[in-house]
């Protein structure tokens, strides 16, 4: 999730643990408590971009690094607020559960969180909510943002109510969230089942549109068919599949590089993979697409927002997150909102994957 939702659900666990004796100064501990599994932000620059994958929302999103975390704080934050009587047990009870509540929002959204790290790598996800949820994120940023101004004792009943009303709001998101999946992943399910296709696996996330737009990824074993169904397909259960083969060999000759073992890990086998004269290119493909401009009227150019490159001759750097291709920034800001009202492209349009180094965007298969 982003810092923002972090920052205002960490405030939220401050007030109702601290409250009572910090008043505002819990808010701020609170949202610094609650984006602090994010801290390996500060060492990024001495790492590669291999050691950034295998660290965040790896060992430093575990539930092992936030017990670690609240019981090295607690005694030095009680003696910080020893004249408000917060004793070391309240102290670190803030600290675990605004990291735990942390780590938990991770793992409800596509990439998970190594949450059993070190006992097993494996990244737990839910799927439930995009990385940046407005819905969920909104009422608790309001509610906090309220708070900072209802400072006097006697309005802590105020305050109280206030919180319970921005955490209640968002919390009705999750439920709505699980009805929308389910919906569609019956529809996309019965769509399947009608063309006779039994995948190896399927998953479903919700788009940048949050939960009023979905992604739909089906394995088929060689390709991957992947589409995007909006609130207003979702009592259909016909649906157009974009079809993008793996061609997961082309990284056979990088295979062993500790590069290509961590991508490999974080993507947790959703990747696709393109050869080209340096090293390979690899994306996930459980991320919803940025649309981008084409020069020809009839085509549309996805490009994949997780991807990297693998350099194989590069001397330090080897991974290297990949950049819209022409360095064109400008996307189709709309998209998502066209996906809620199930417009997304006009019959007809050819697809490409762009963003391939070294490669003309390659045409995918479509299936209506």
């Amino acid at each position: 999730m982003d810092a923002i939702t972090h920052a205002a659900a960490g405030a939220a666990v401050g007030e109702m643990i601290l409250g009572k004796r910090l008043g505002n100064r819990a808010l701020a501990w609170g949202a610094l408590f609650g984006v602090l599994p994010d801290f390996d932000m500060i060492v990024r620059p001495l790492l590669d971009h291999a050691a950034i994958l295998w660290w965040h929302r790896g060992p430093s999103h575990s539930l092992l690094a936030v017990m670690l975390a609240s019981g090295l704080l607690a005694r030095p934050l009680s003696r910080m607020w020893k004249r408000e009587k917060i004793t070391p047990v309240r102290a670190g009870a803030c600290v675990f559960v605004a990291a735990a509540l942390h780590v938990a929002l991770d793992c409800l959204n596509t990439p998970g969180t190594a949450l059993l790290w070190p006992f097993s790598p494996e990244r737990f996800s839910l799927a439930w909510l995009h990385r940046v949820d407005v819905w969920f994120t909104a009422p608790i940023a309001i509610a906090i943002i309220r708070l900072a101004f209802l400072r006097k004792p006697k309005q802590r009943p105020q305050r109280m109510k206030t919180l319970a009303w921005g955490v209640g709001v968002s919390s009705l998101v999750l439920p709505a969230t699980v009805a929308m999946k389910t919906s569609a992943a019956r529809a996309v399910d019965a769509d399947l089942a009608a063309r006779g296709i039994d995948p190896e696996r399927r998953m479903l996330a919700p788009t940048r549109a949050n939960f009023l737009a979905w992604r739909a990824v089906a394995d088929n074993g060689d390709a991957f068919w992947i589409t995007n169904r909006g609130i207003a397909q979702l009592g259909k259960p016909q649906t157009d599949w974009i079809v993008v083969p793996k061609q997961t060999a082309q990284a056979g000759a990088h295979a062993g590089e500790r590069e290509i073992r961590q991508l490999l890990q974080s993507t947790s086998g959703w990747w696709v993979a393109r050869g080209h004269v340096r090293g390979v290119w690899i994306a996930d493909v459980r991320s919803d697409e940025i649309v981008l401009p084409s020069s020809r009227e009839d085509t549309v150019d996805l490009h994949m927002p997780m991807s990297w490159n693998f350099l194989a001759d590069a001397s330090r750097q080897r991974l290297v997150p990949a950049q819209p291709p022409r360095g064109n920034v400008q996307h189709d800001r709309w998209f998502p909102w066209r996906l809620v009202l199930g417009s997304h492209r006009p019959p007809g349009t050819q697809v490409r994957i762009s963003g391939i180094p070294g490669s003309f965007p390659e045409p995918v298969a479509i299936v209506d």
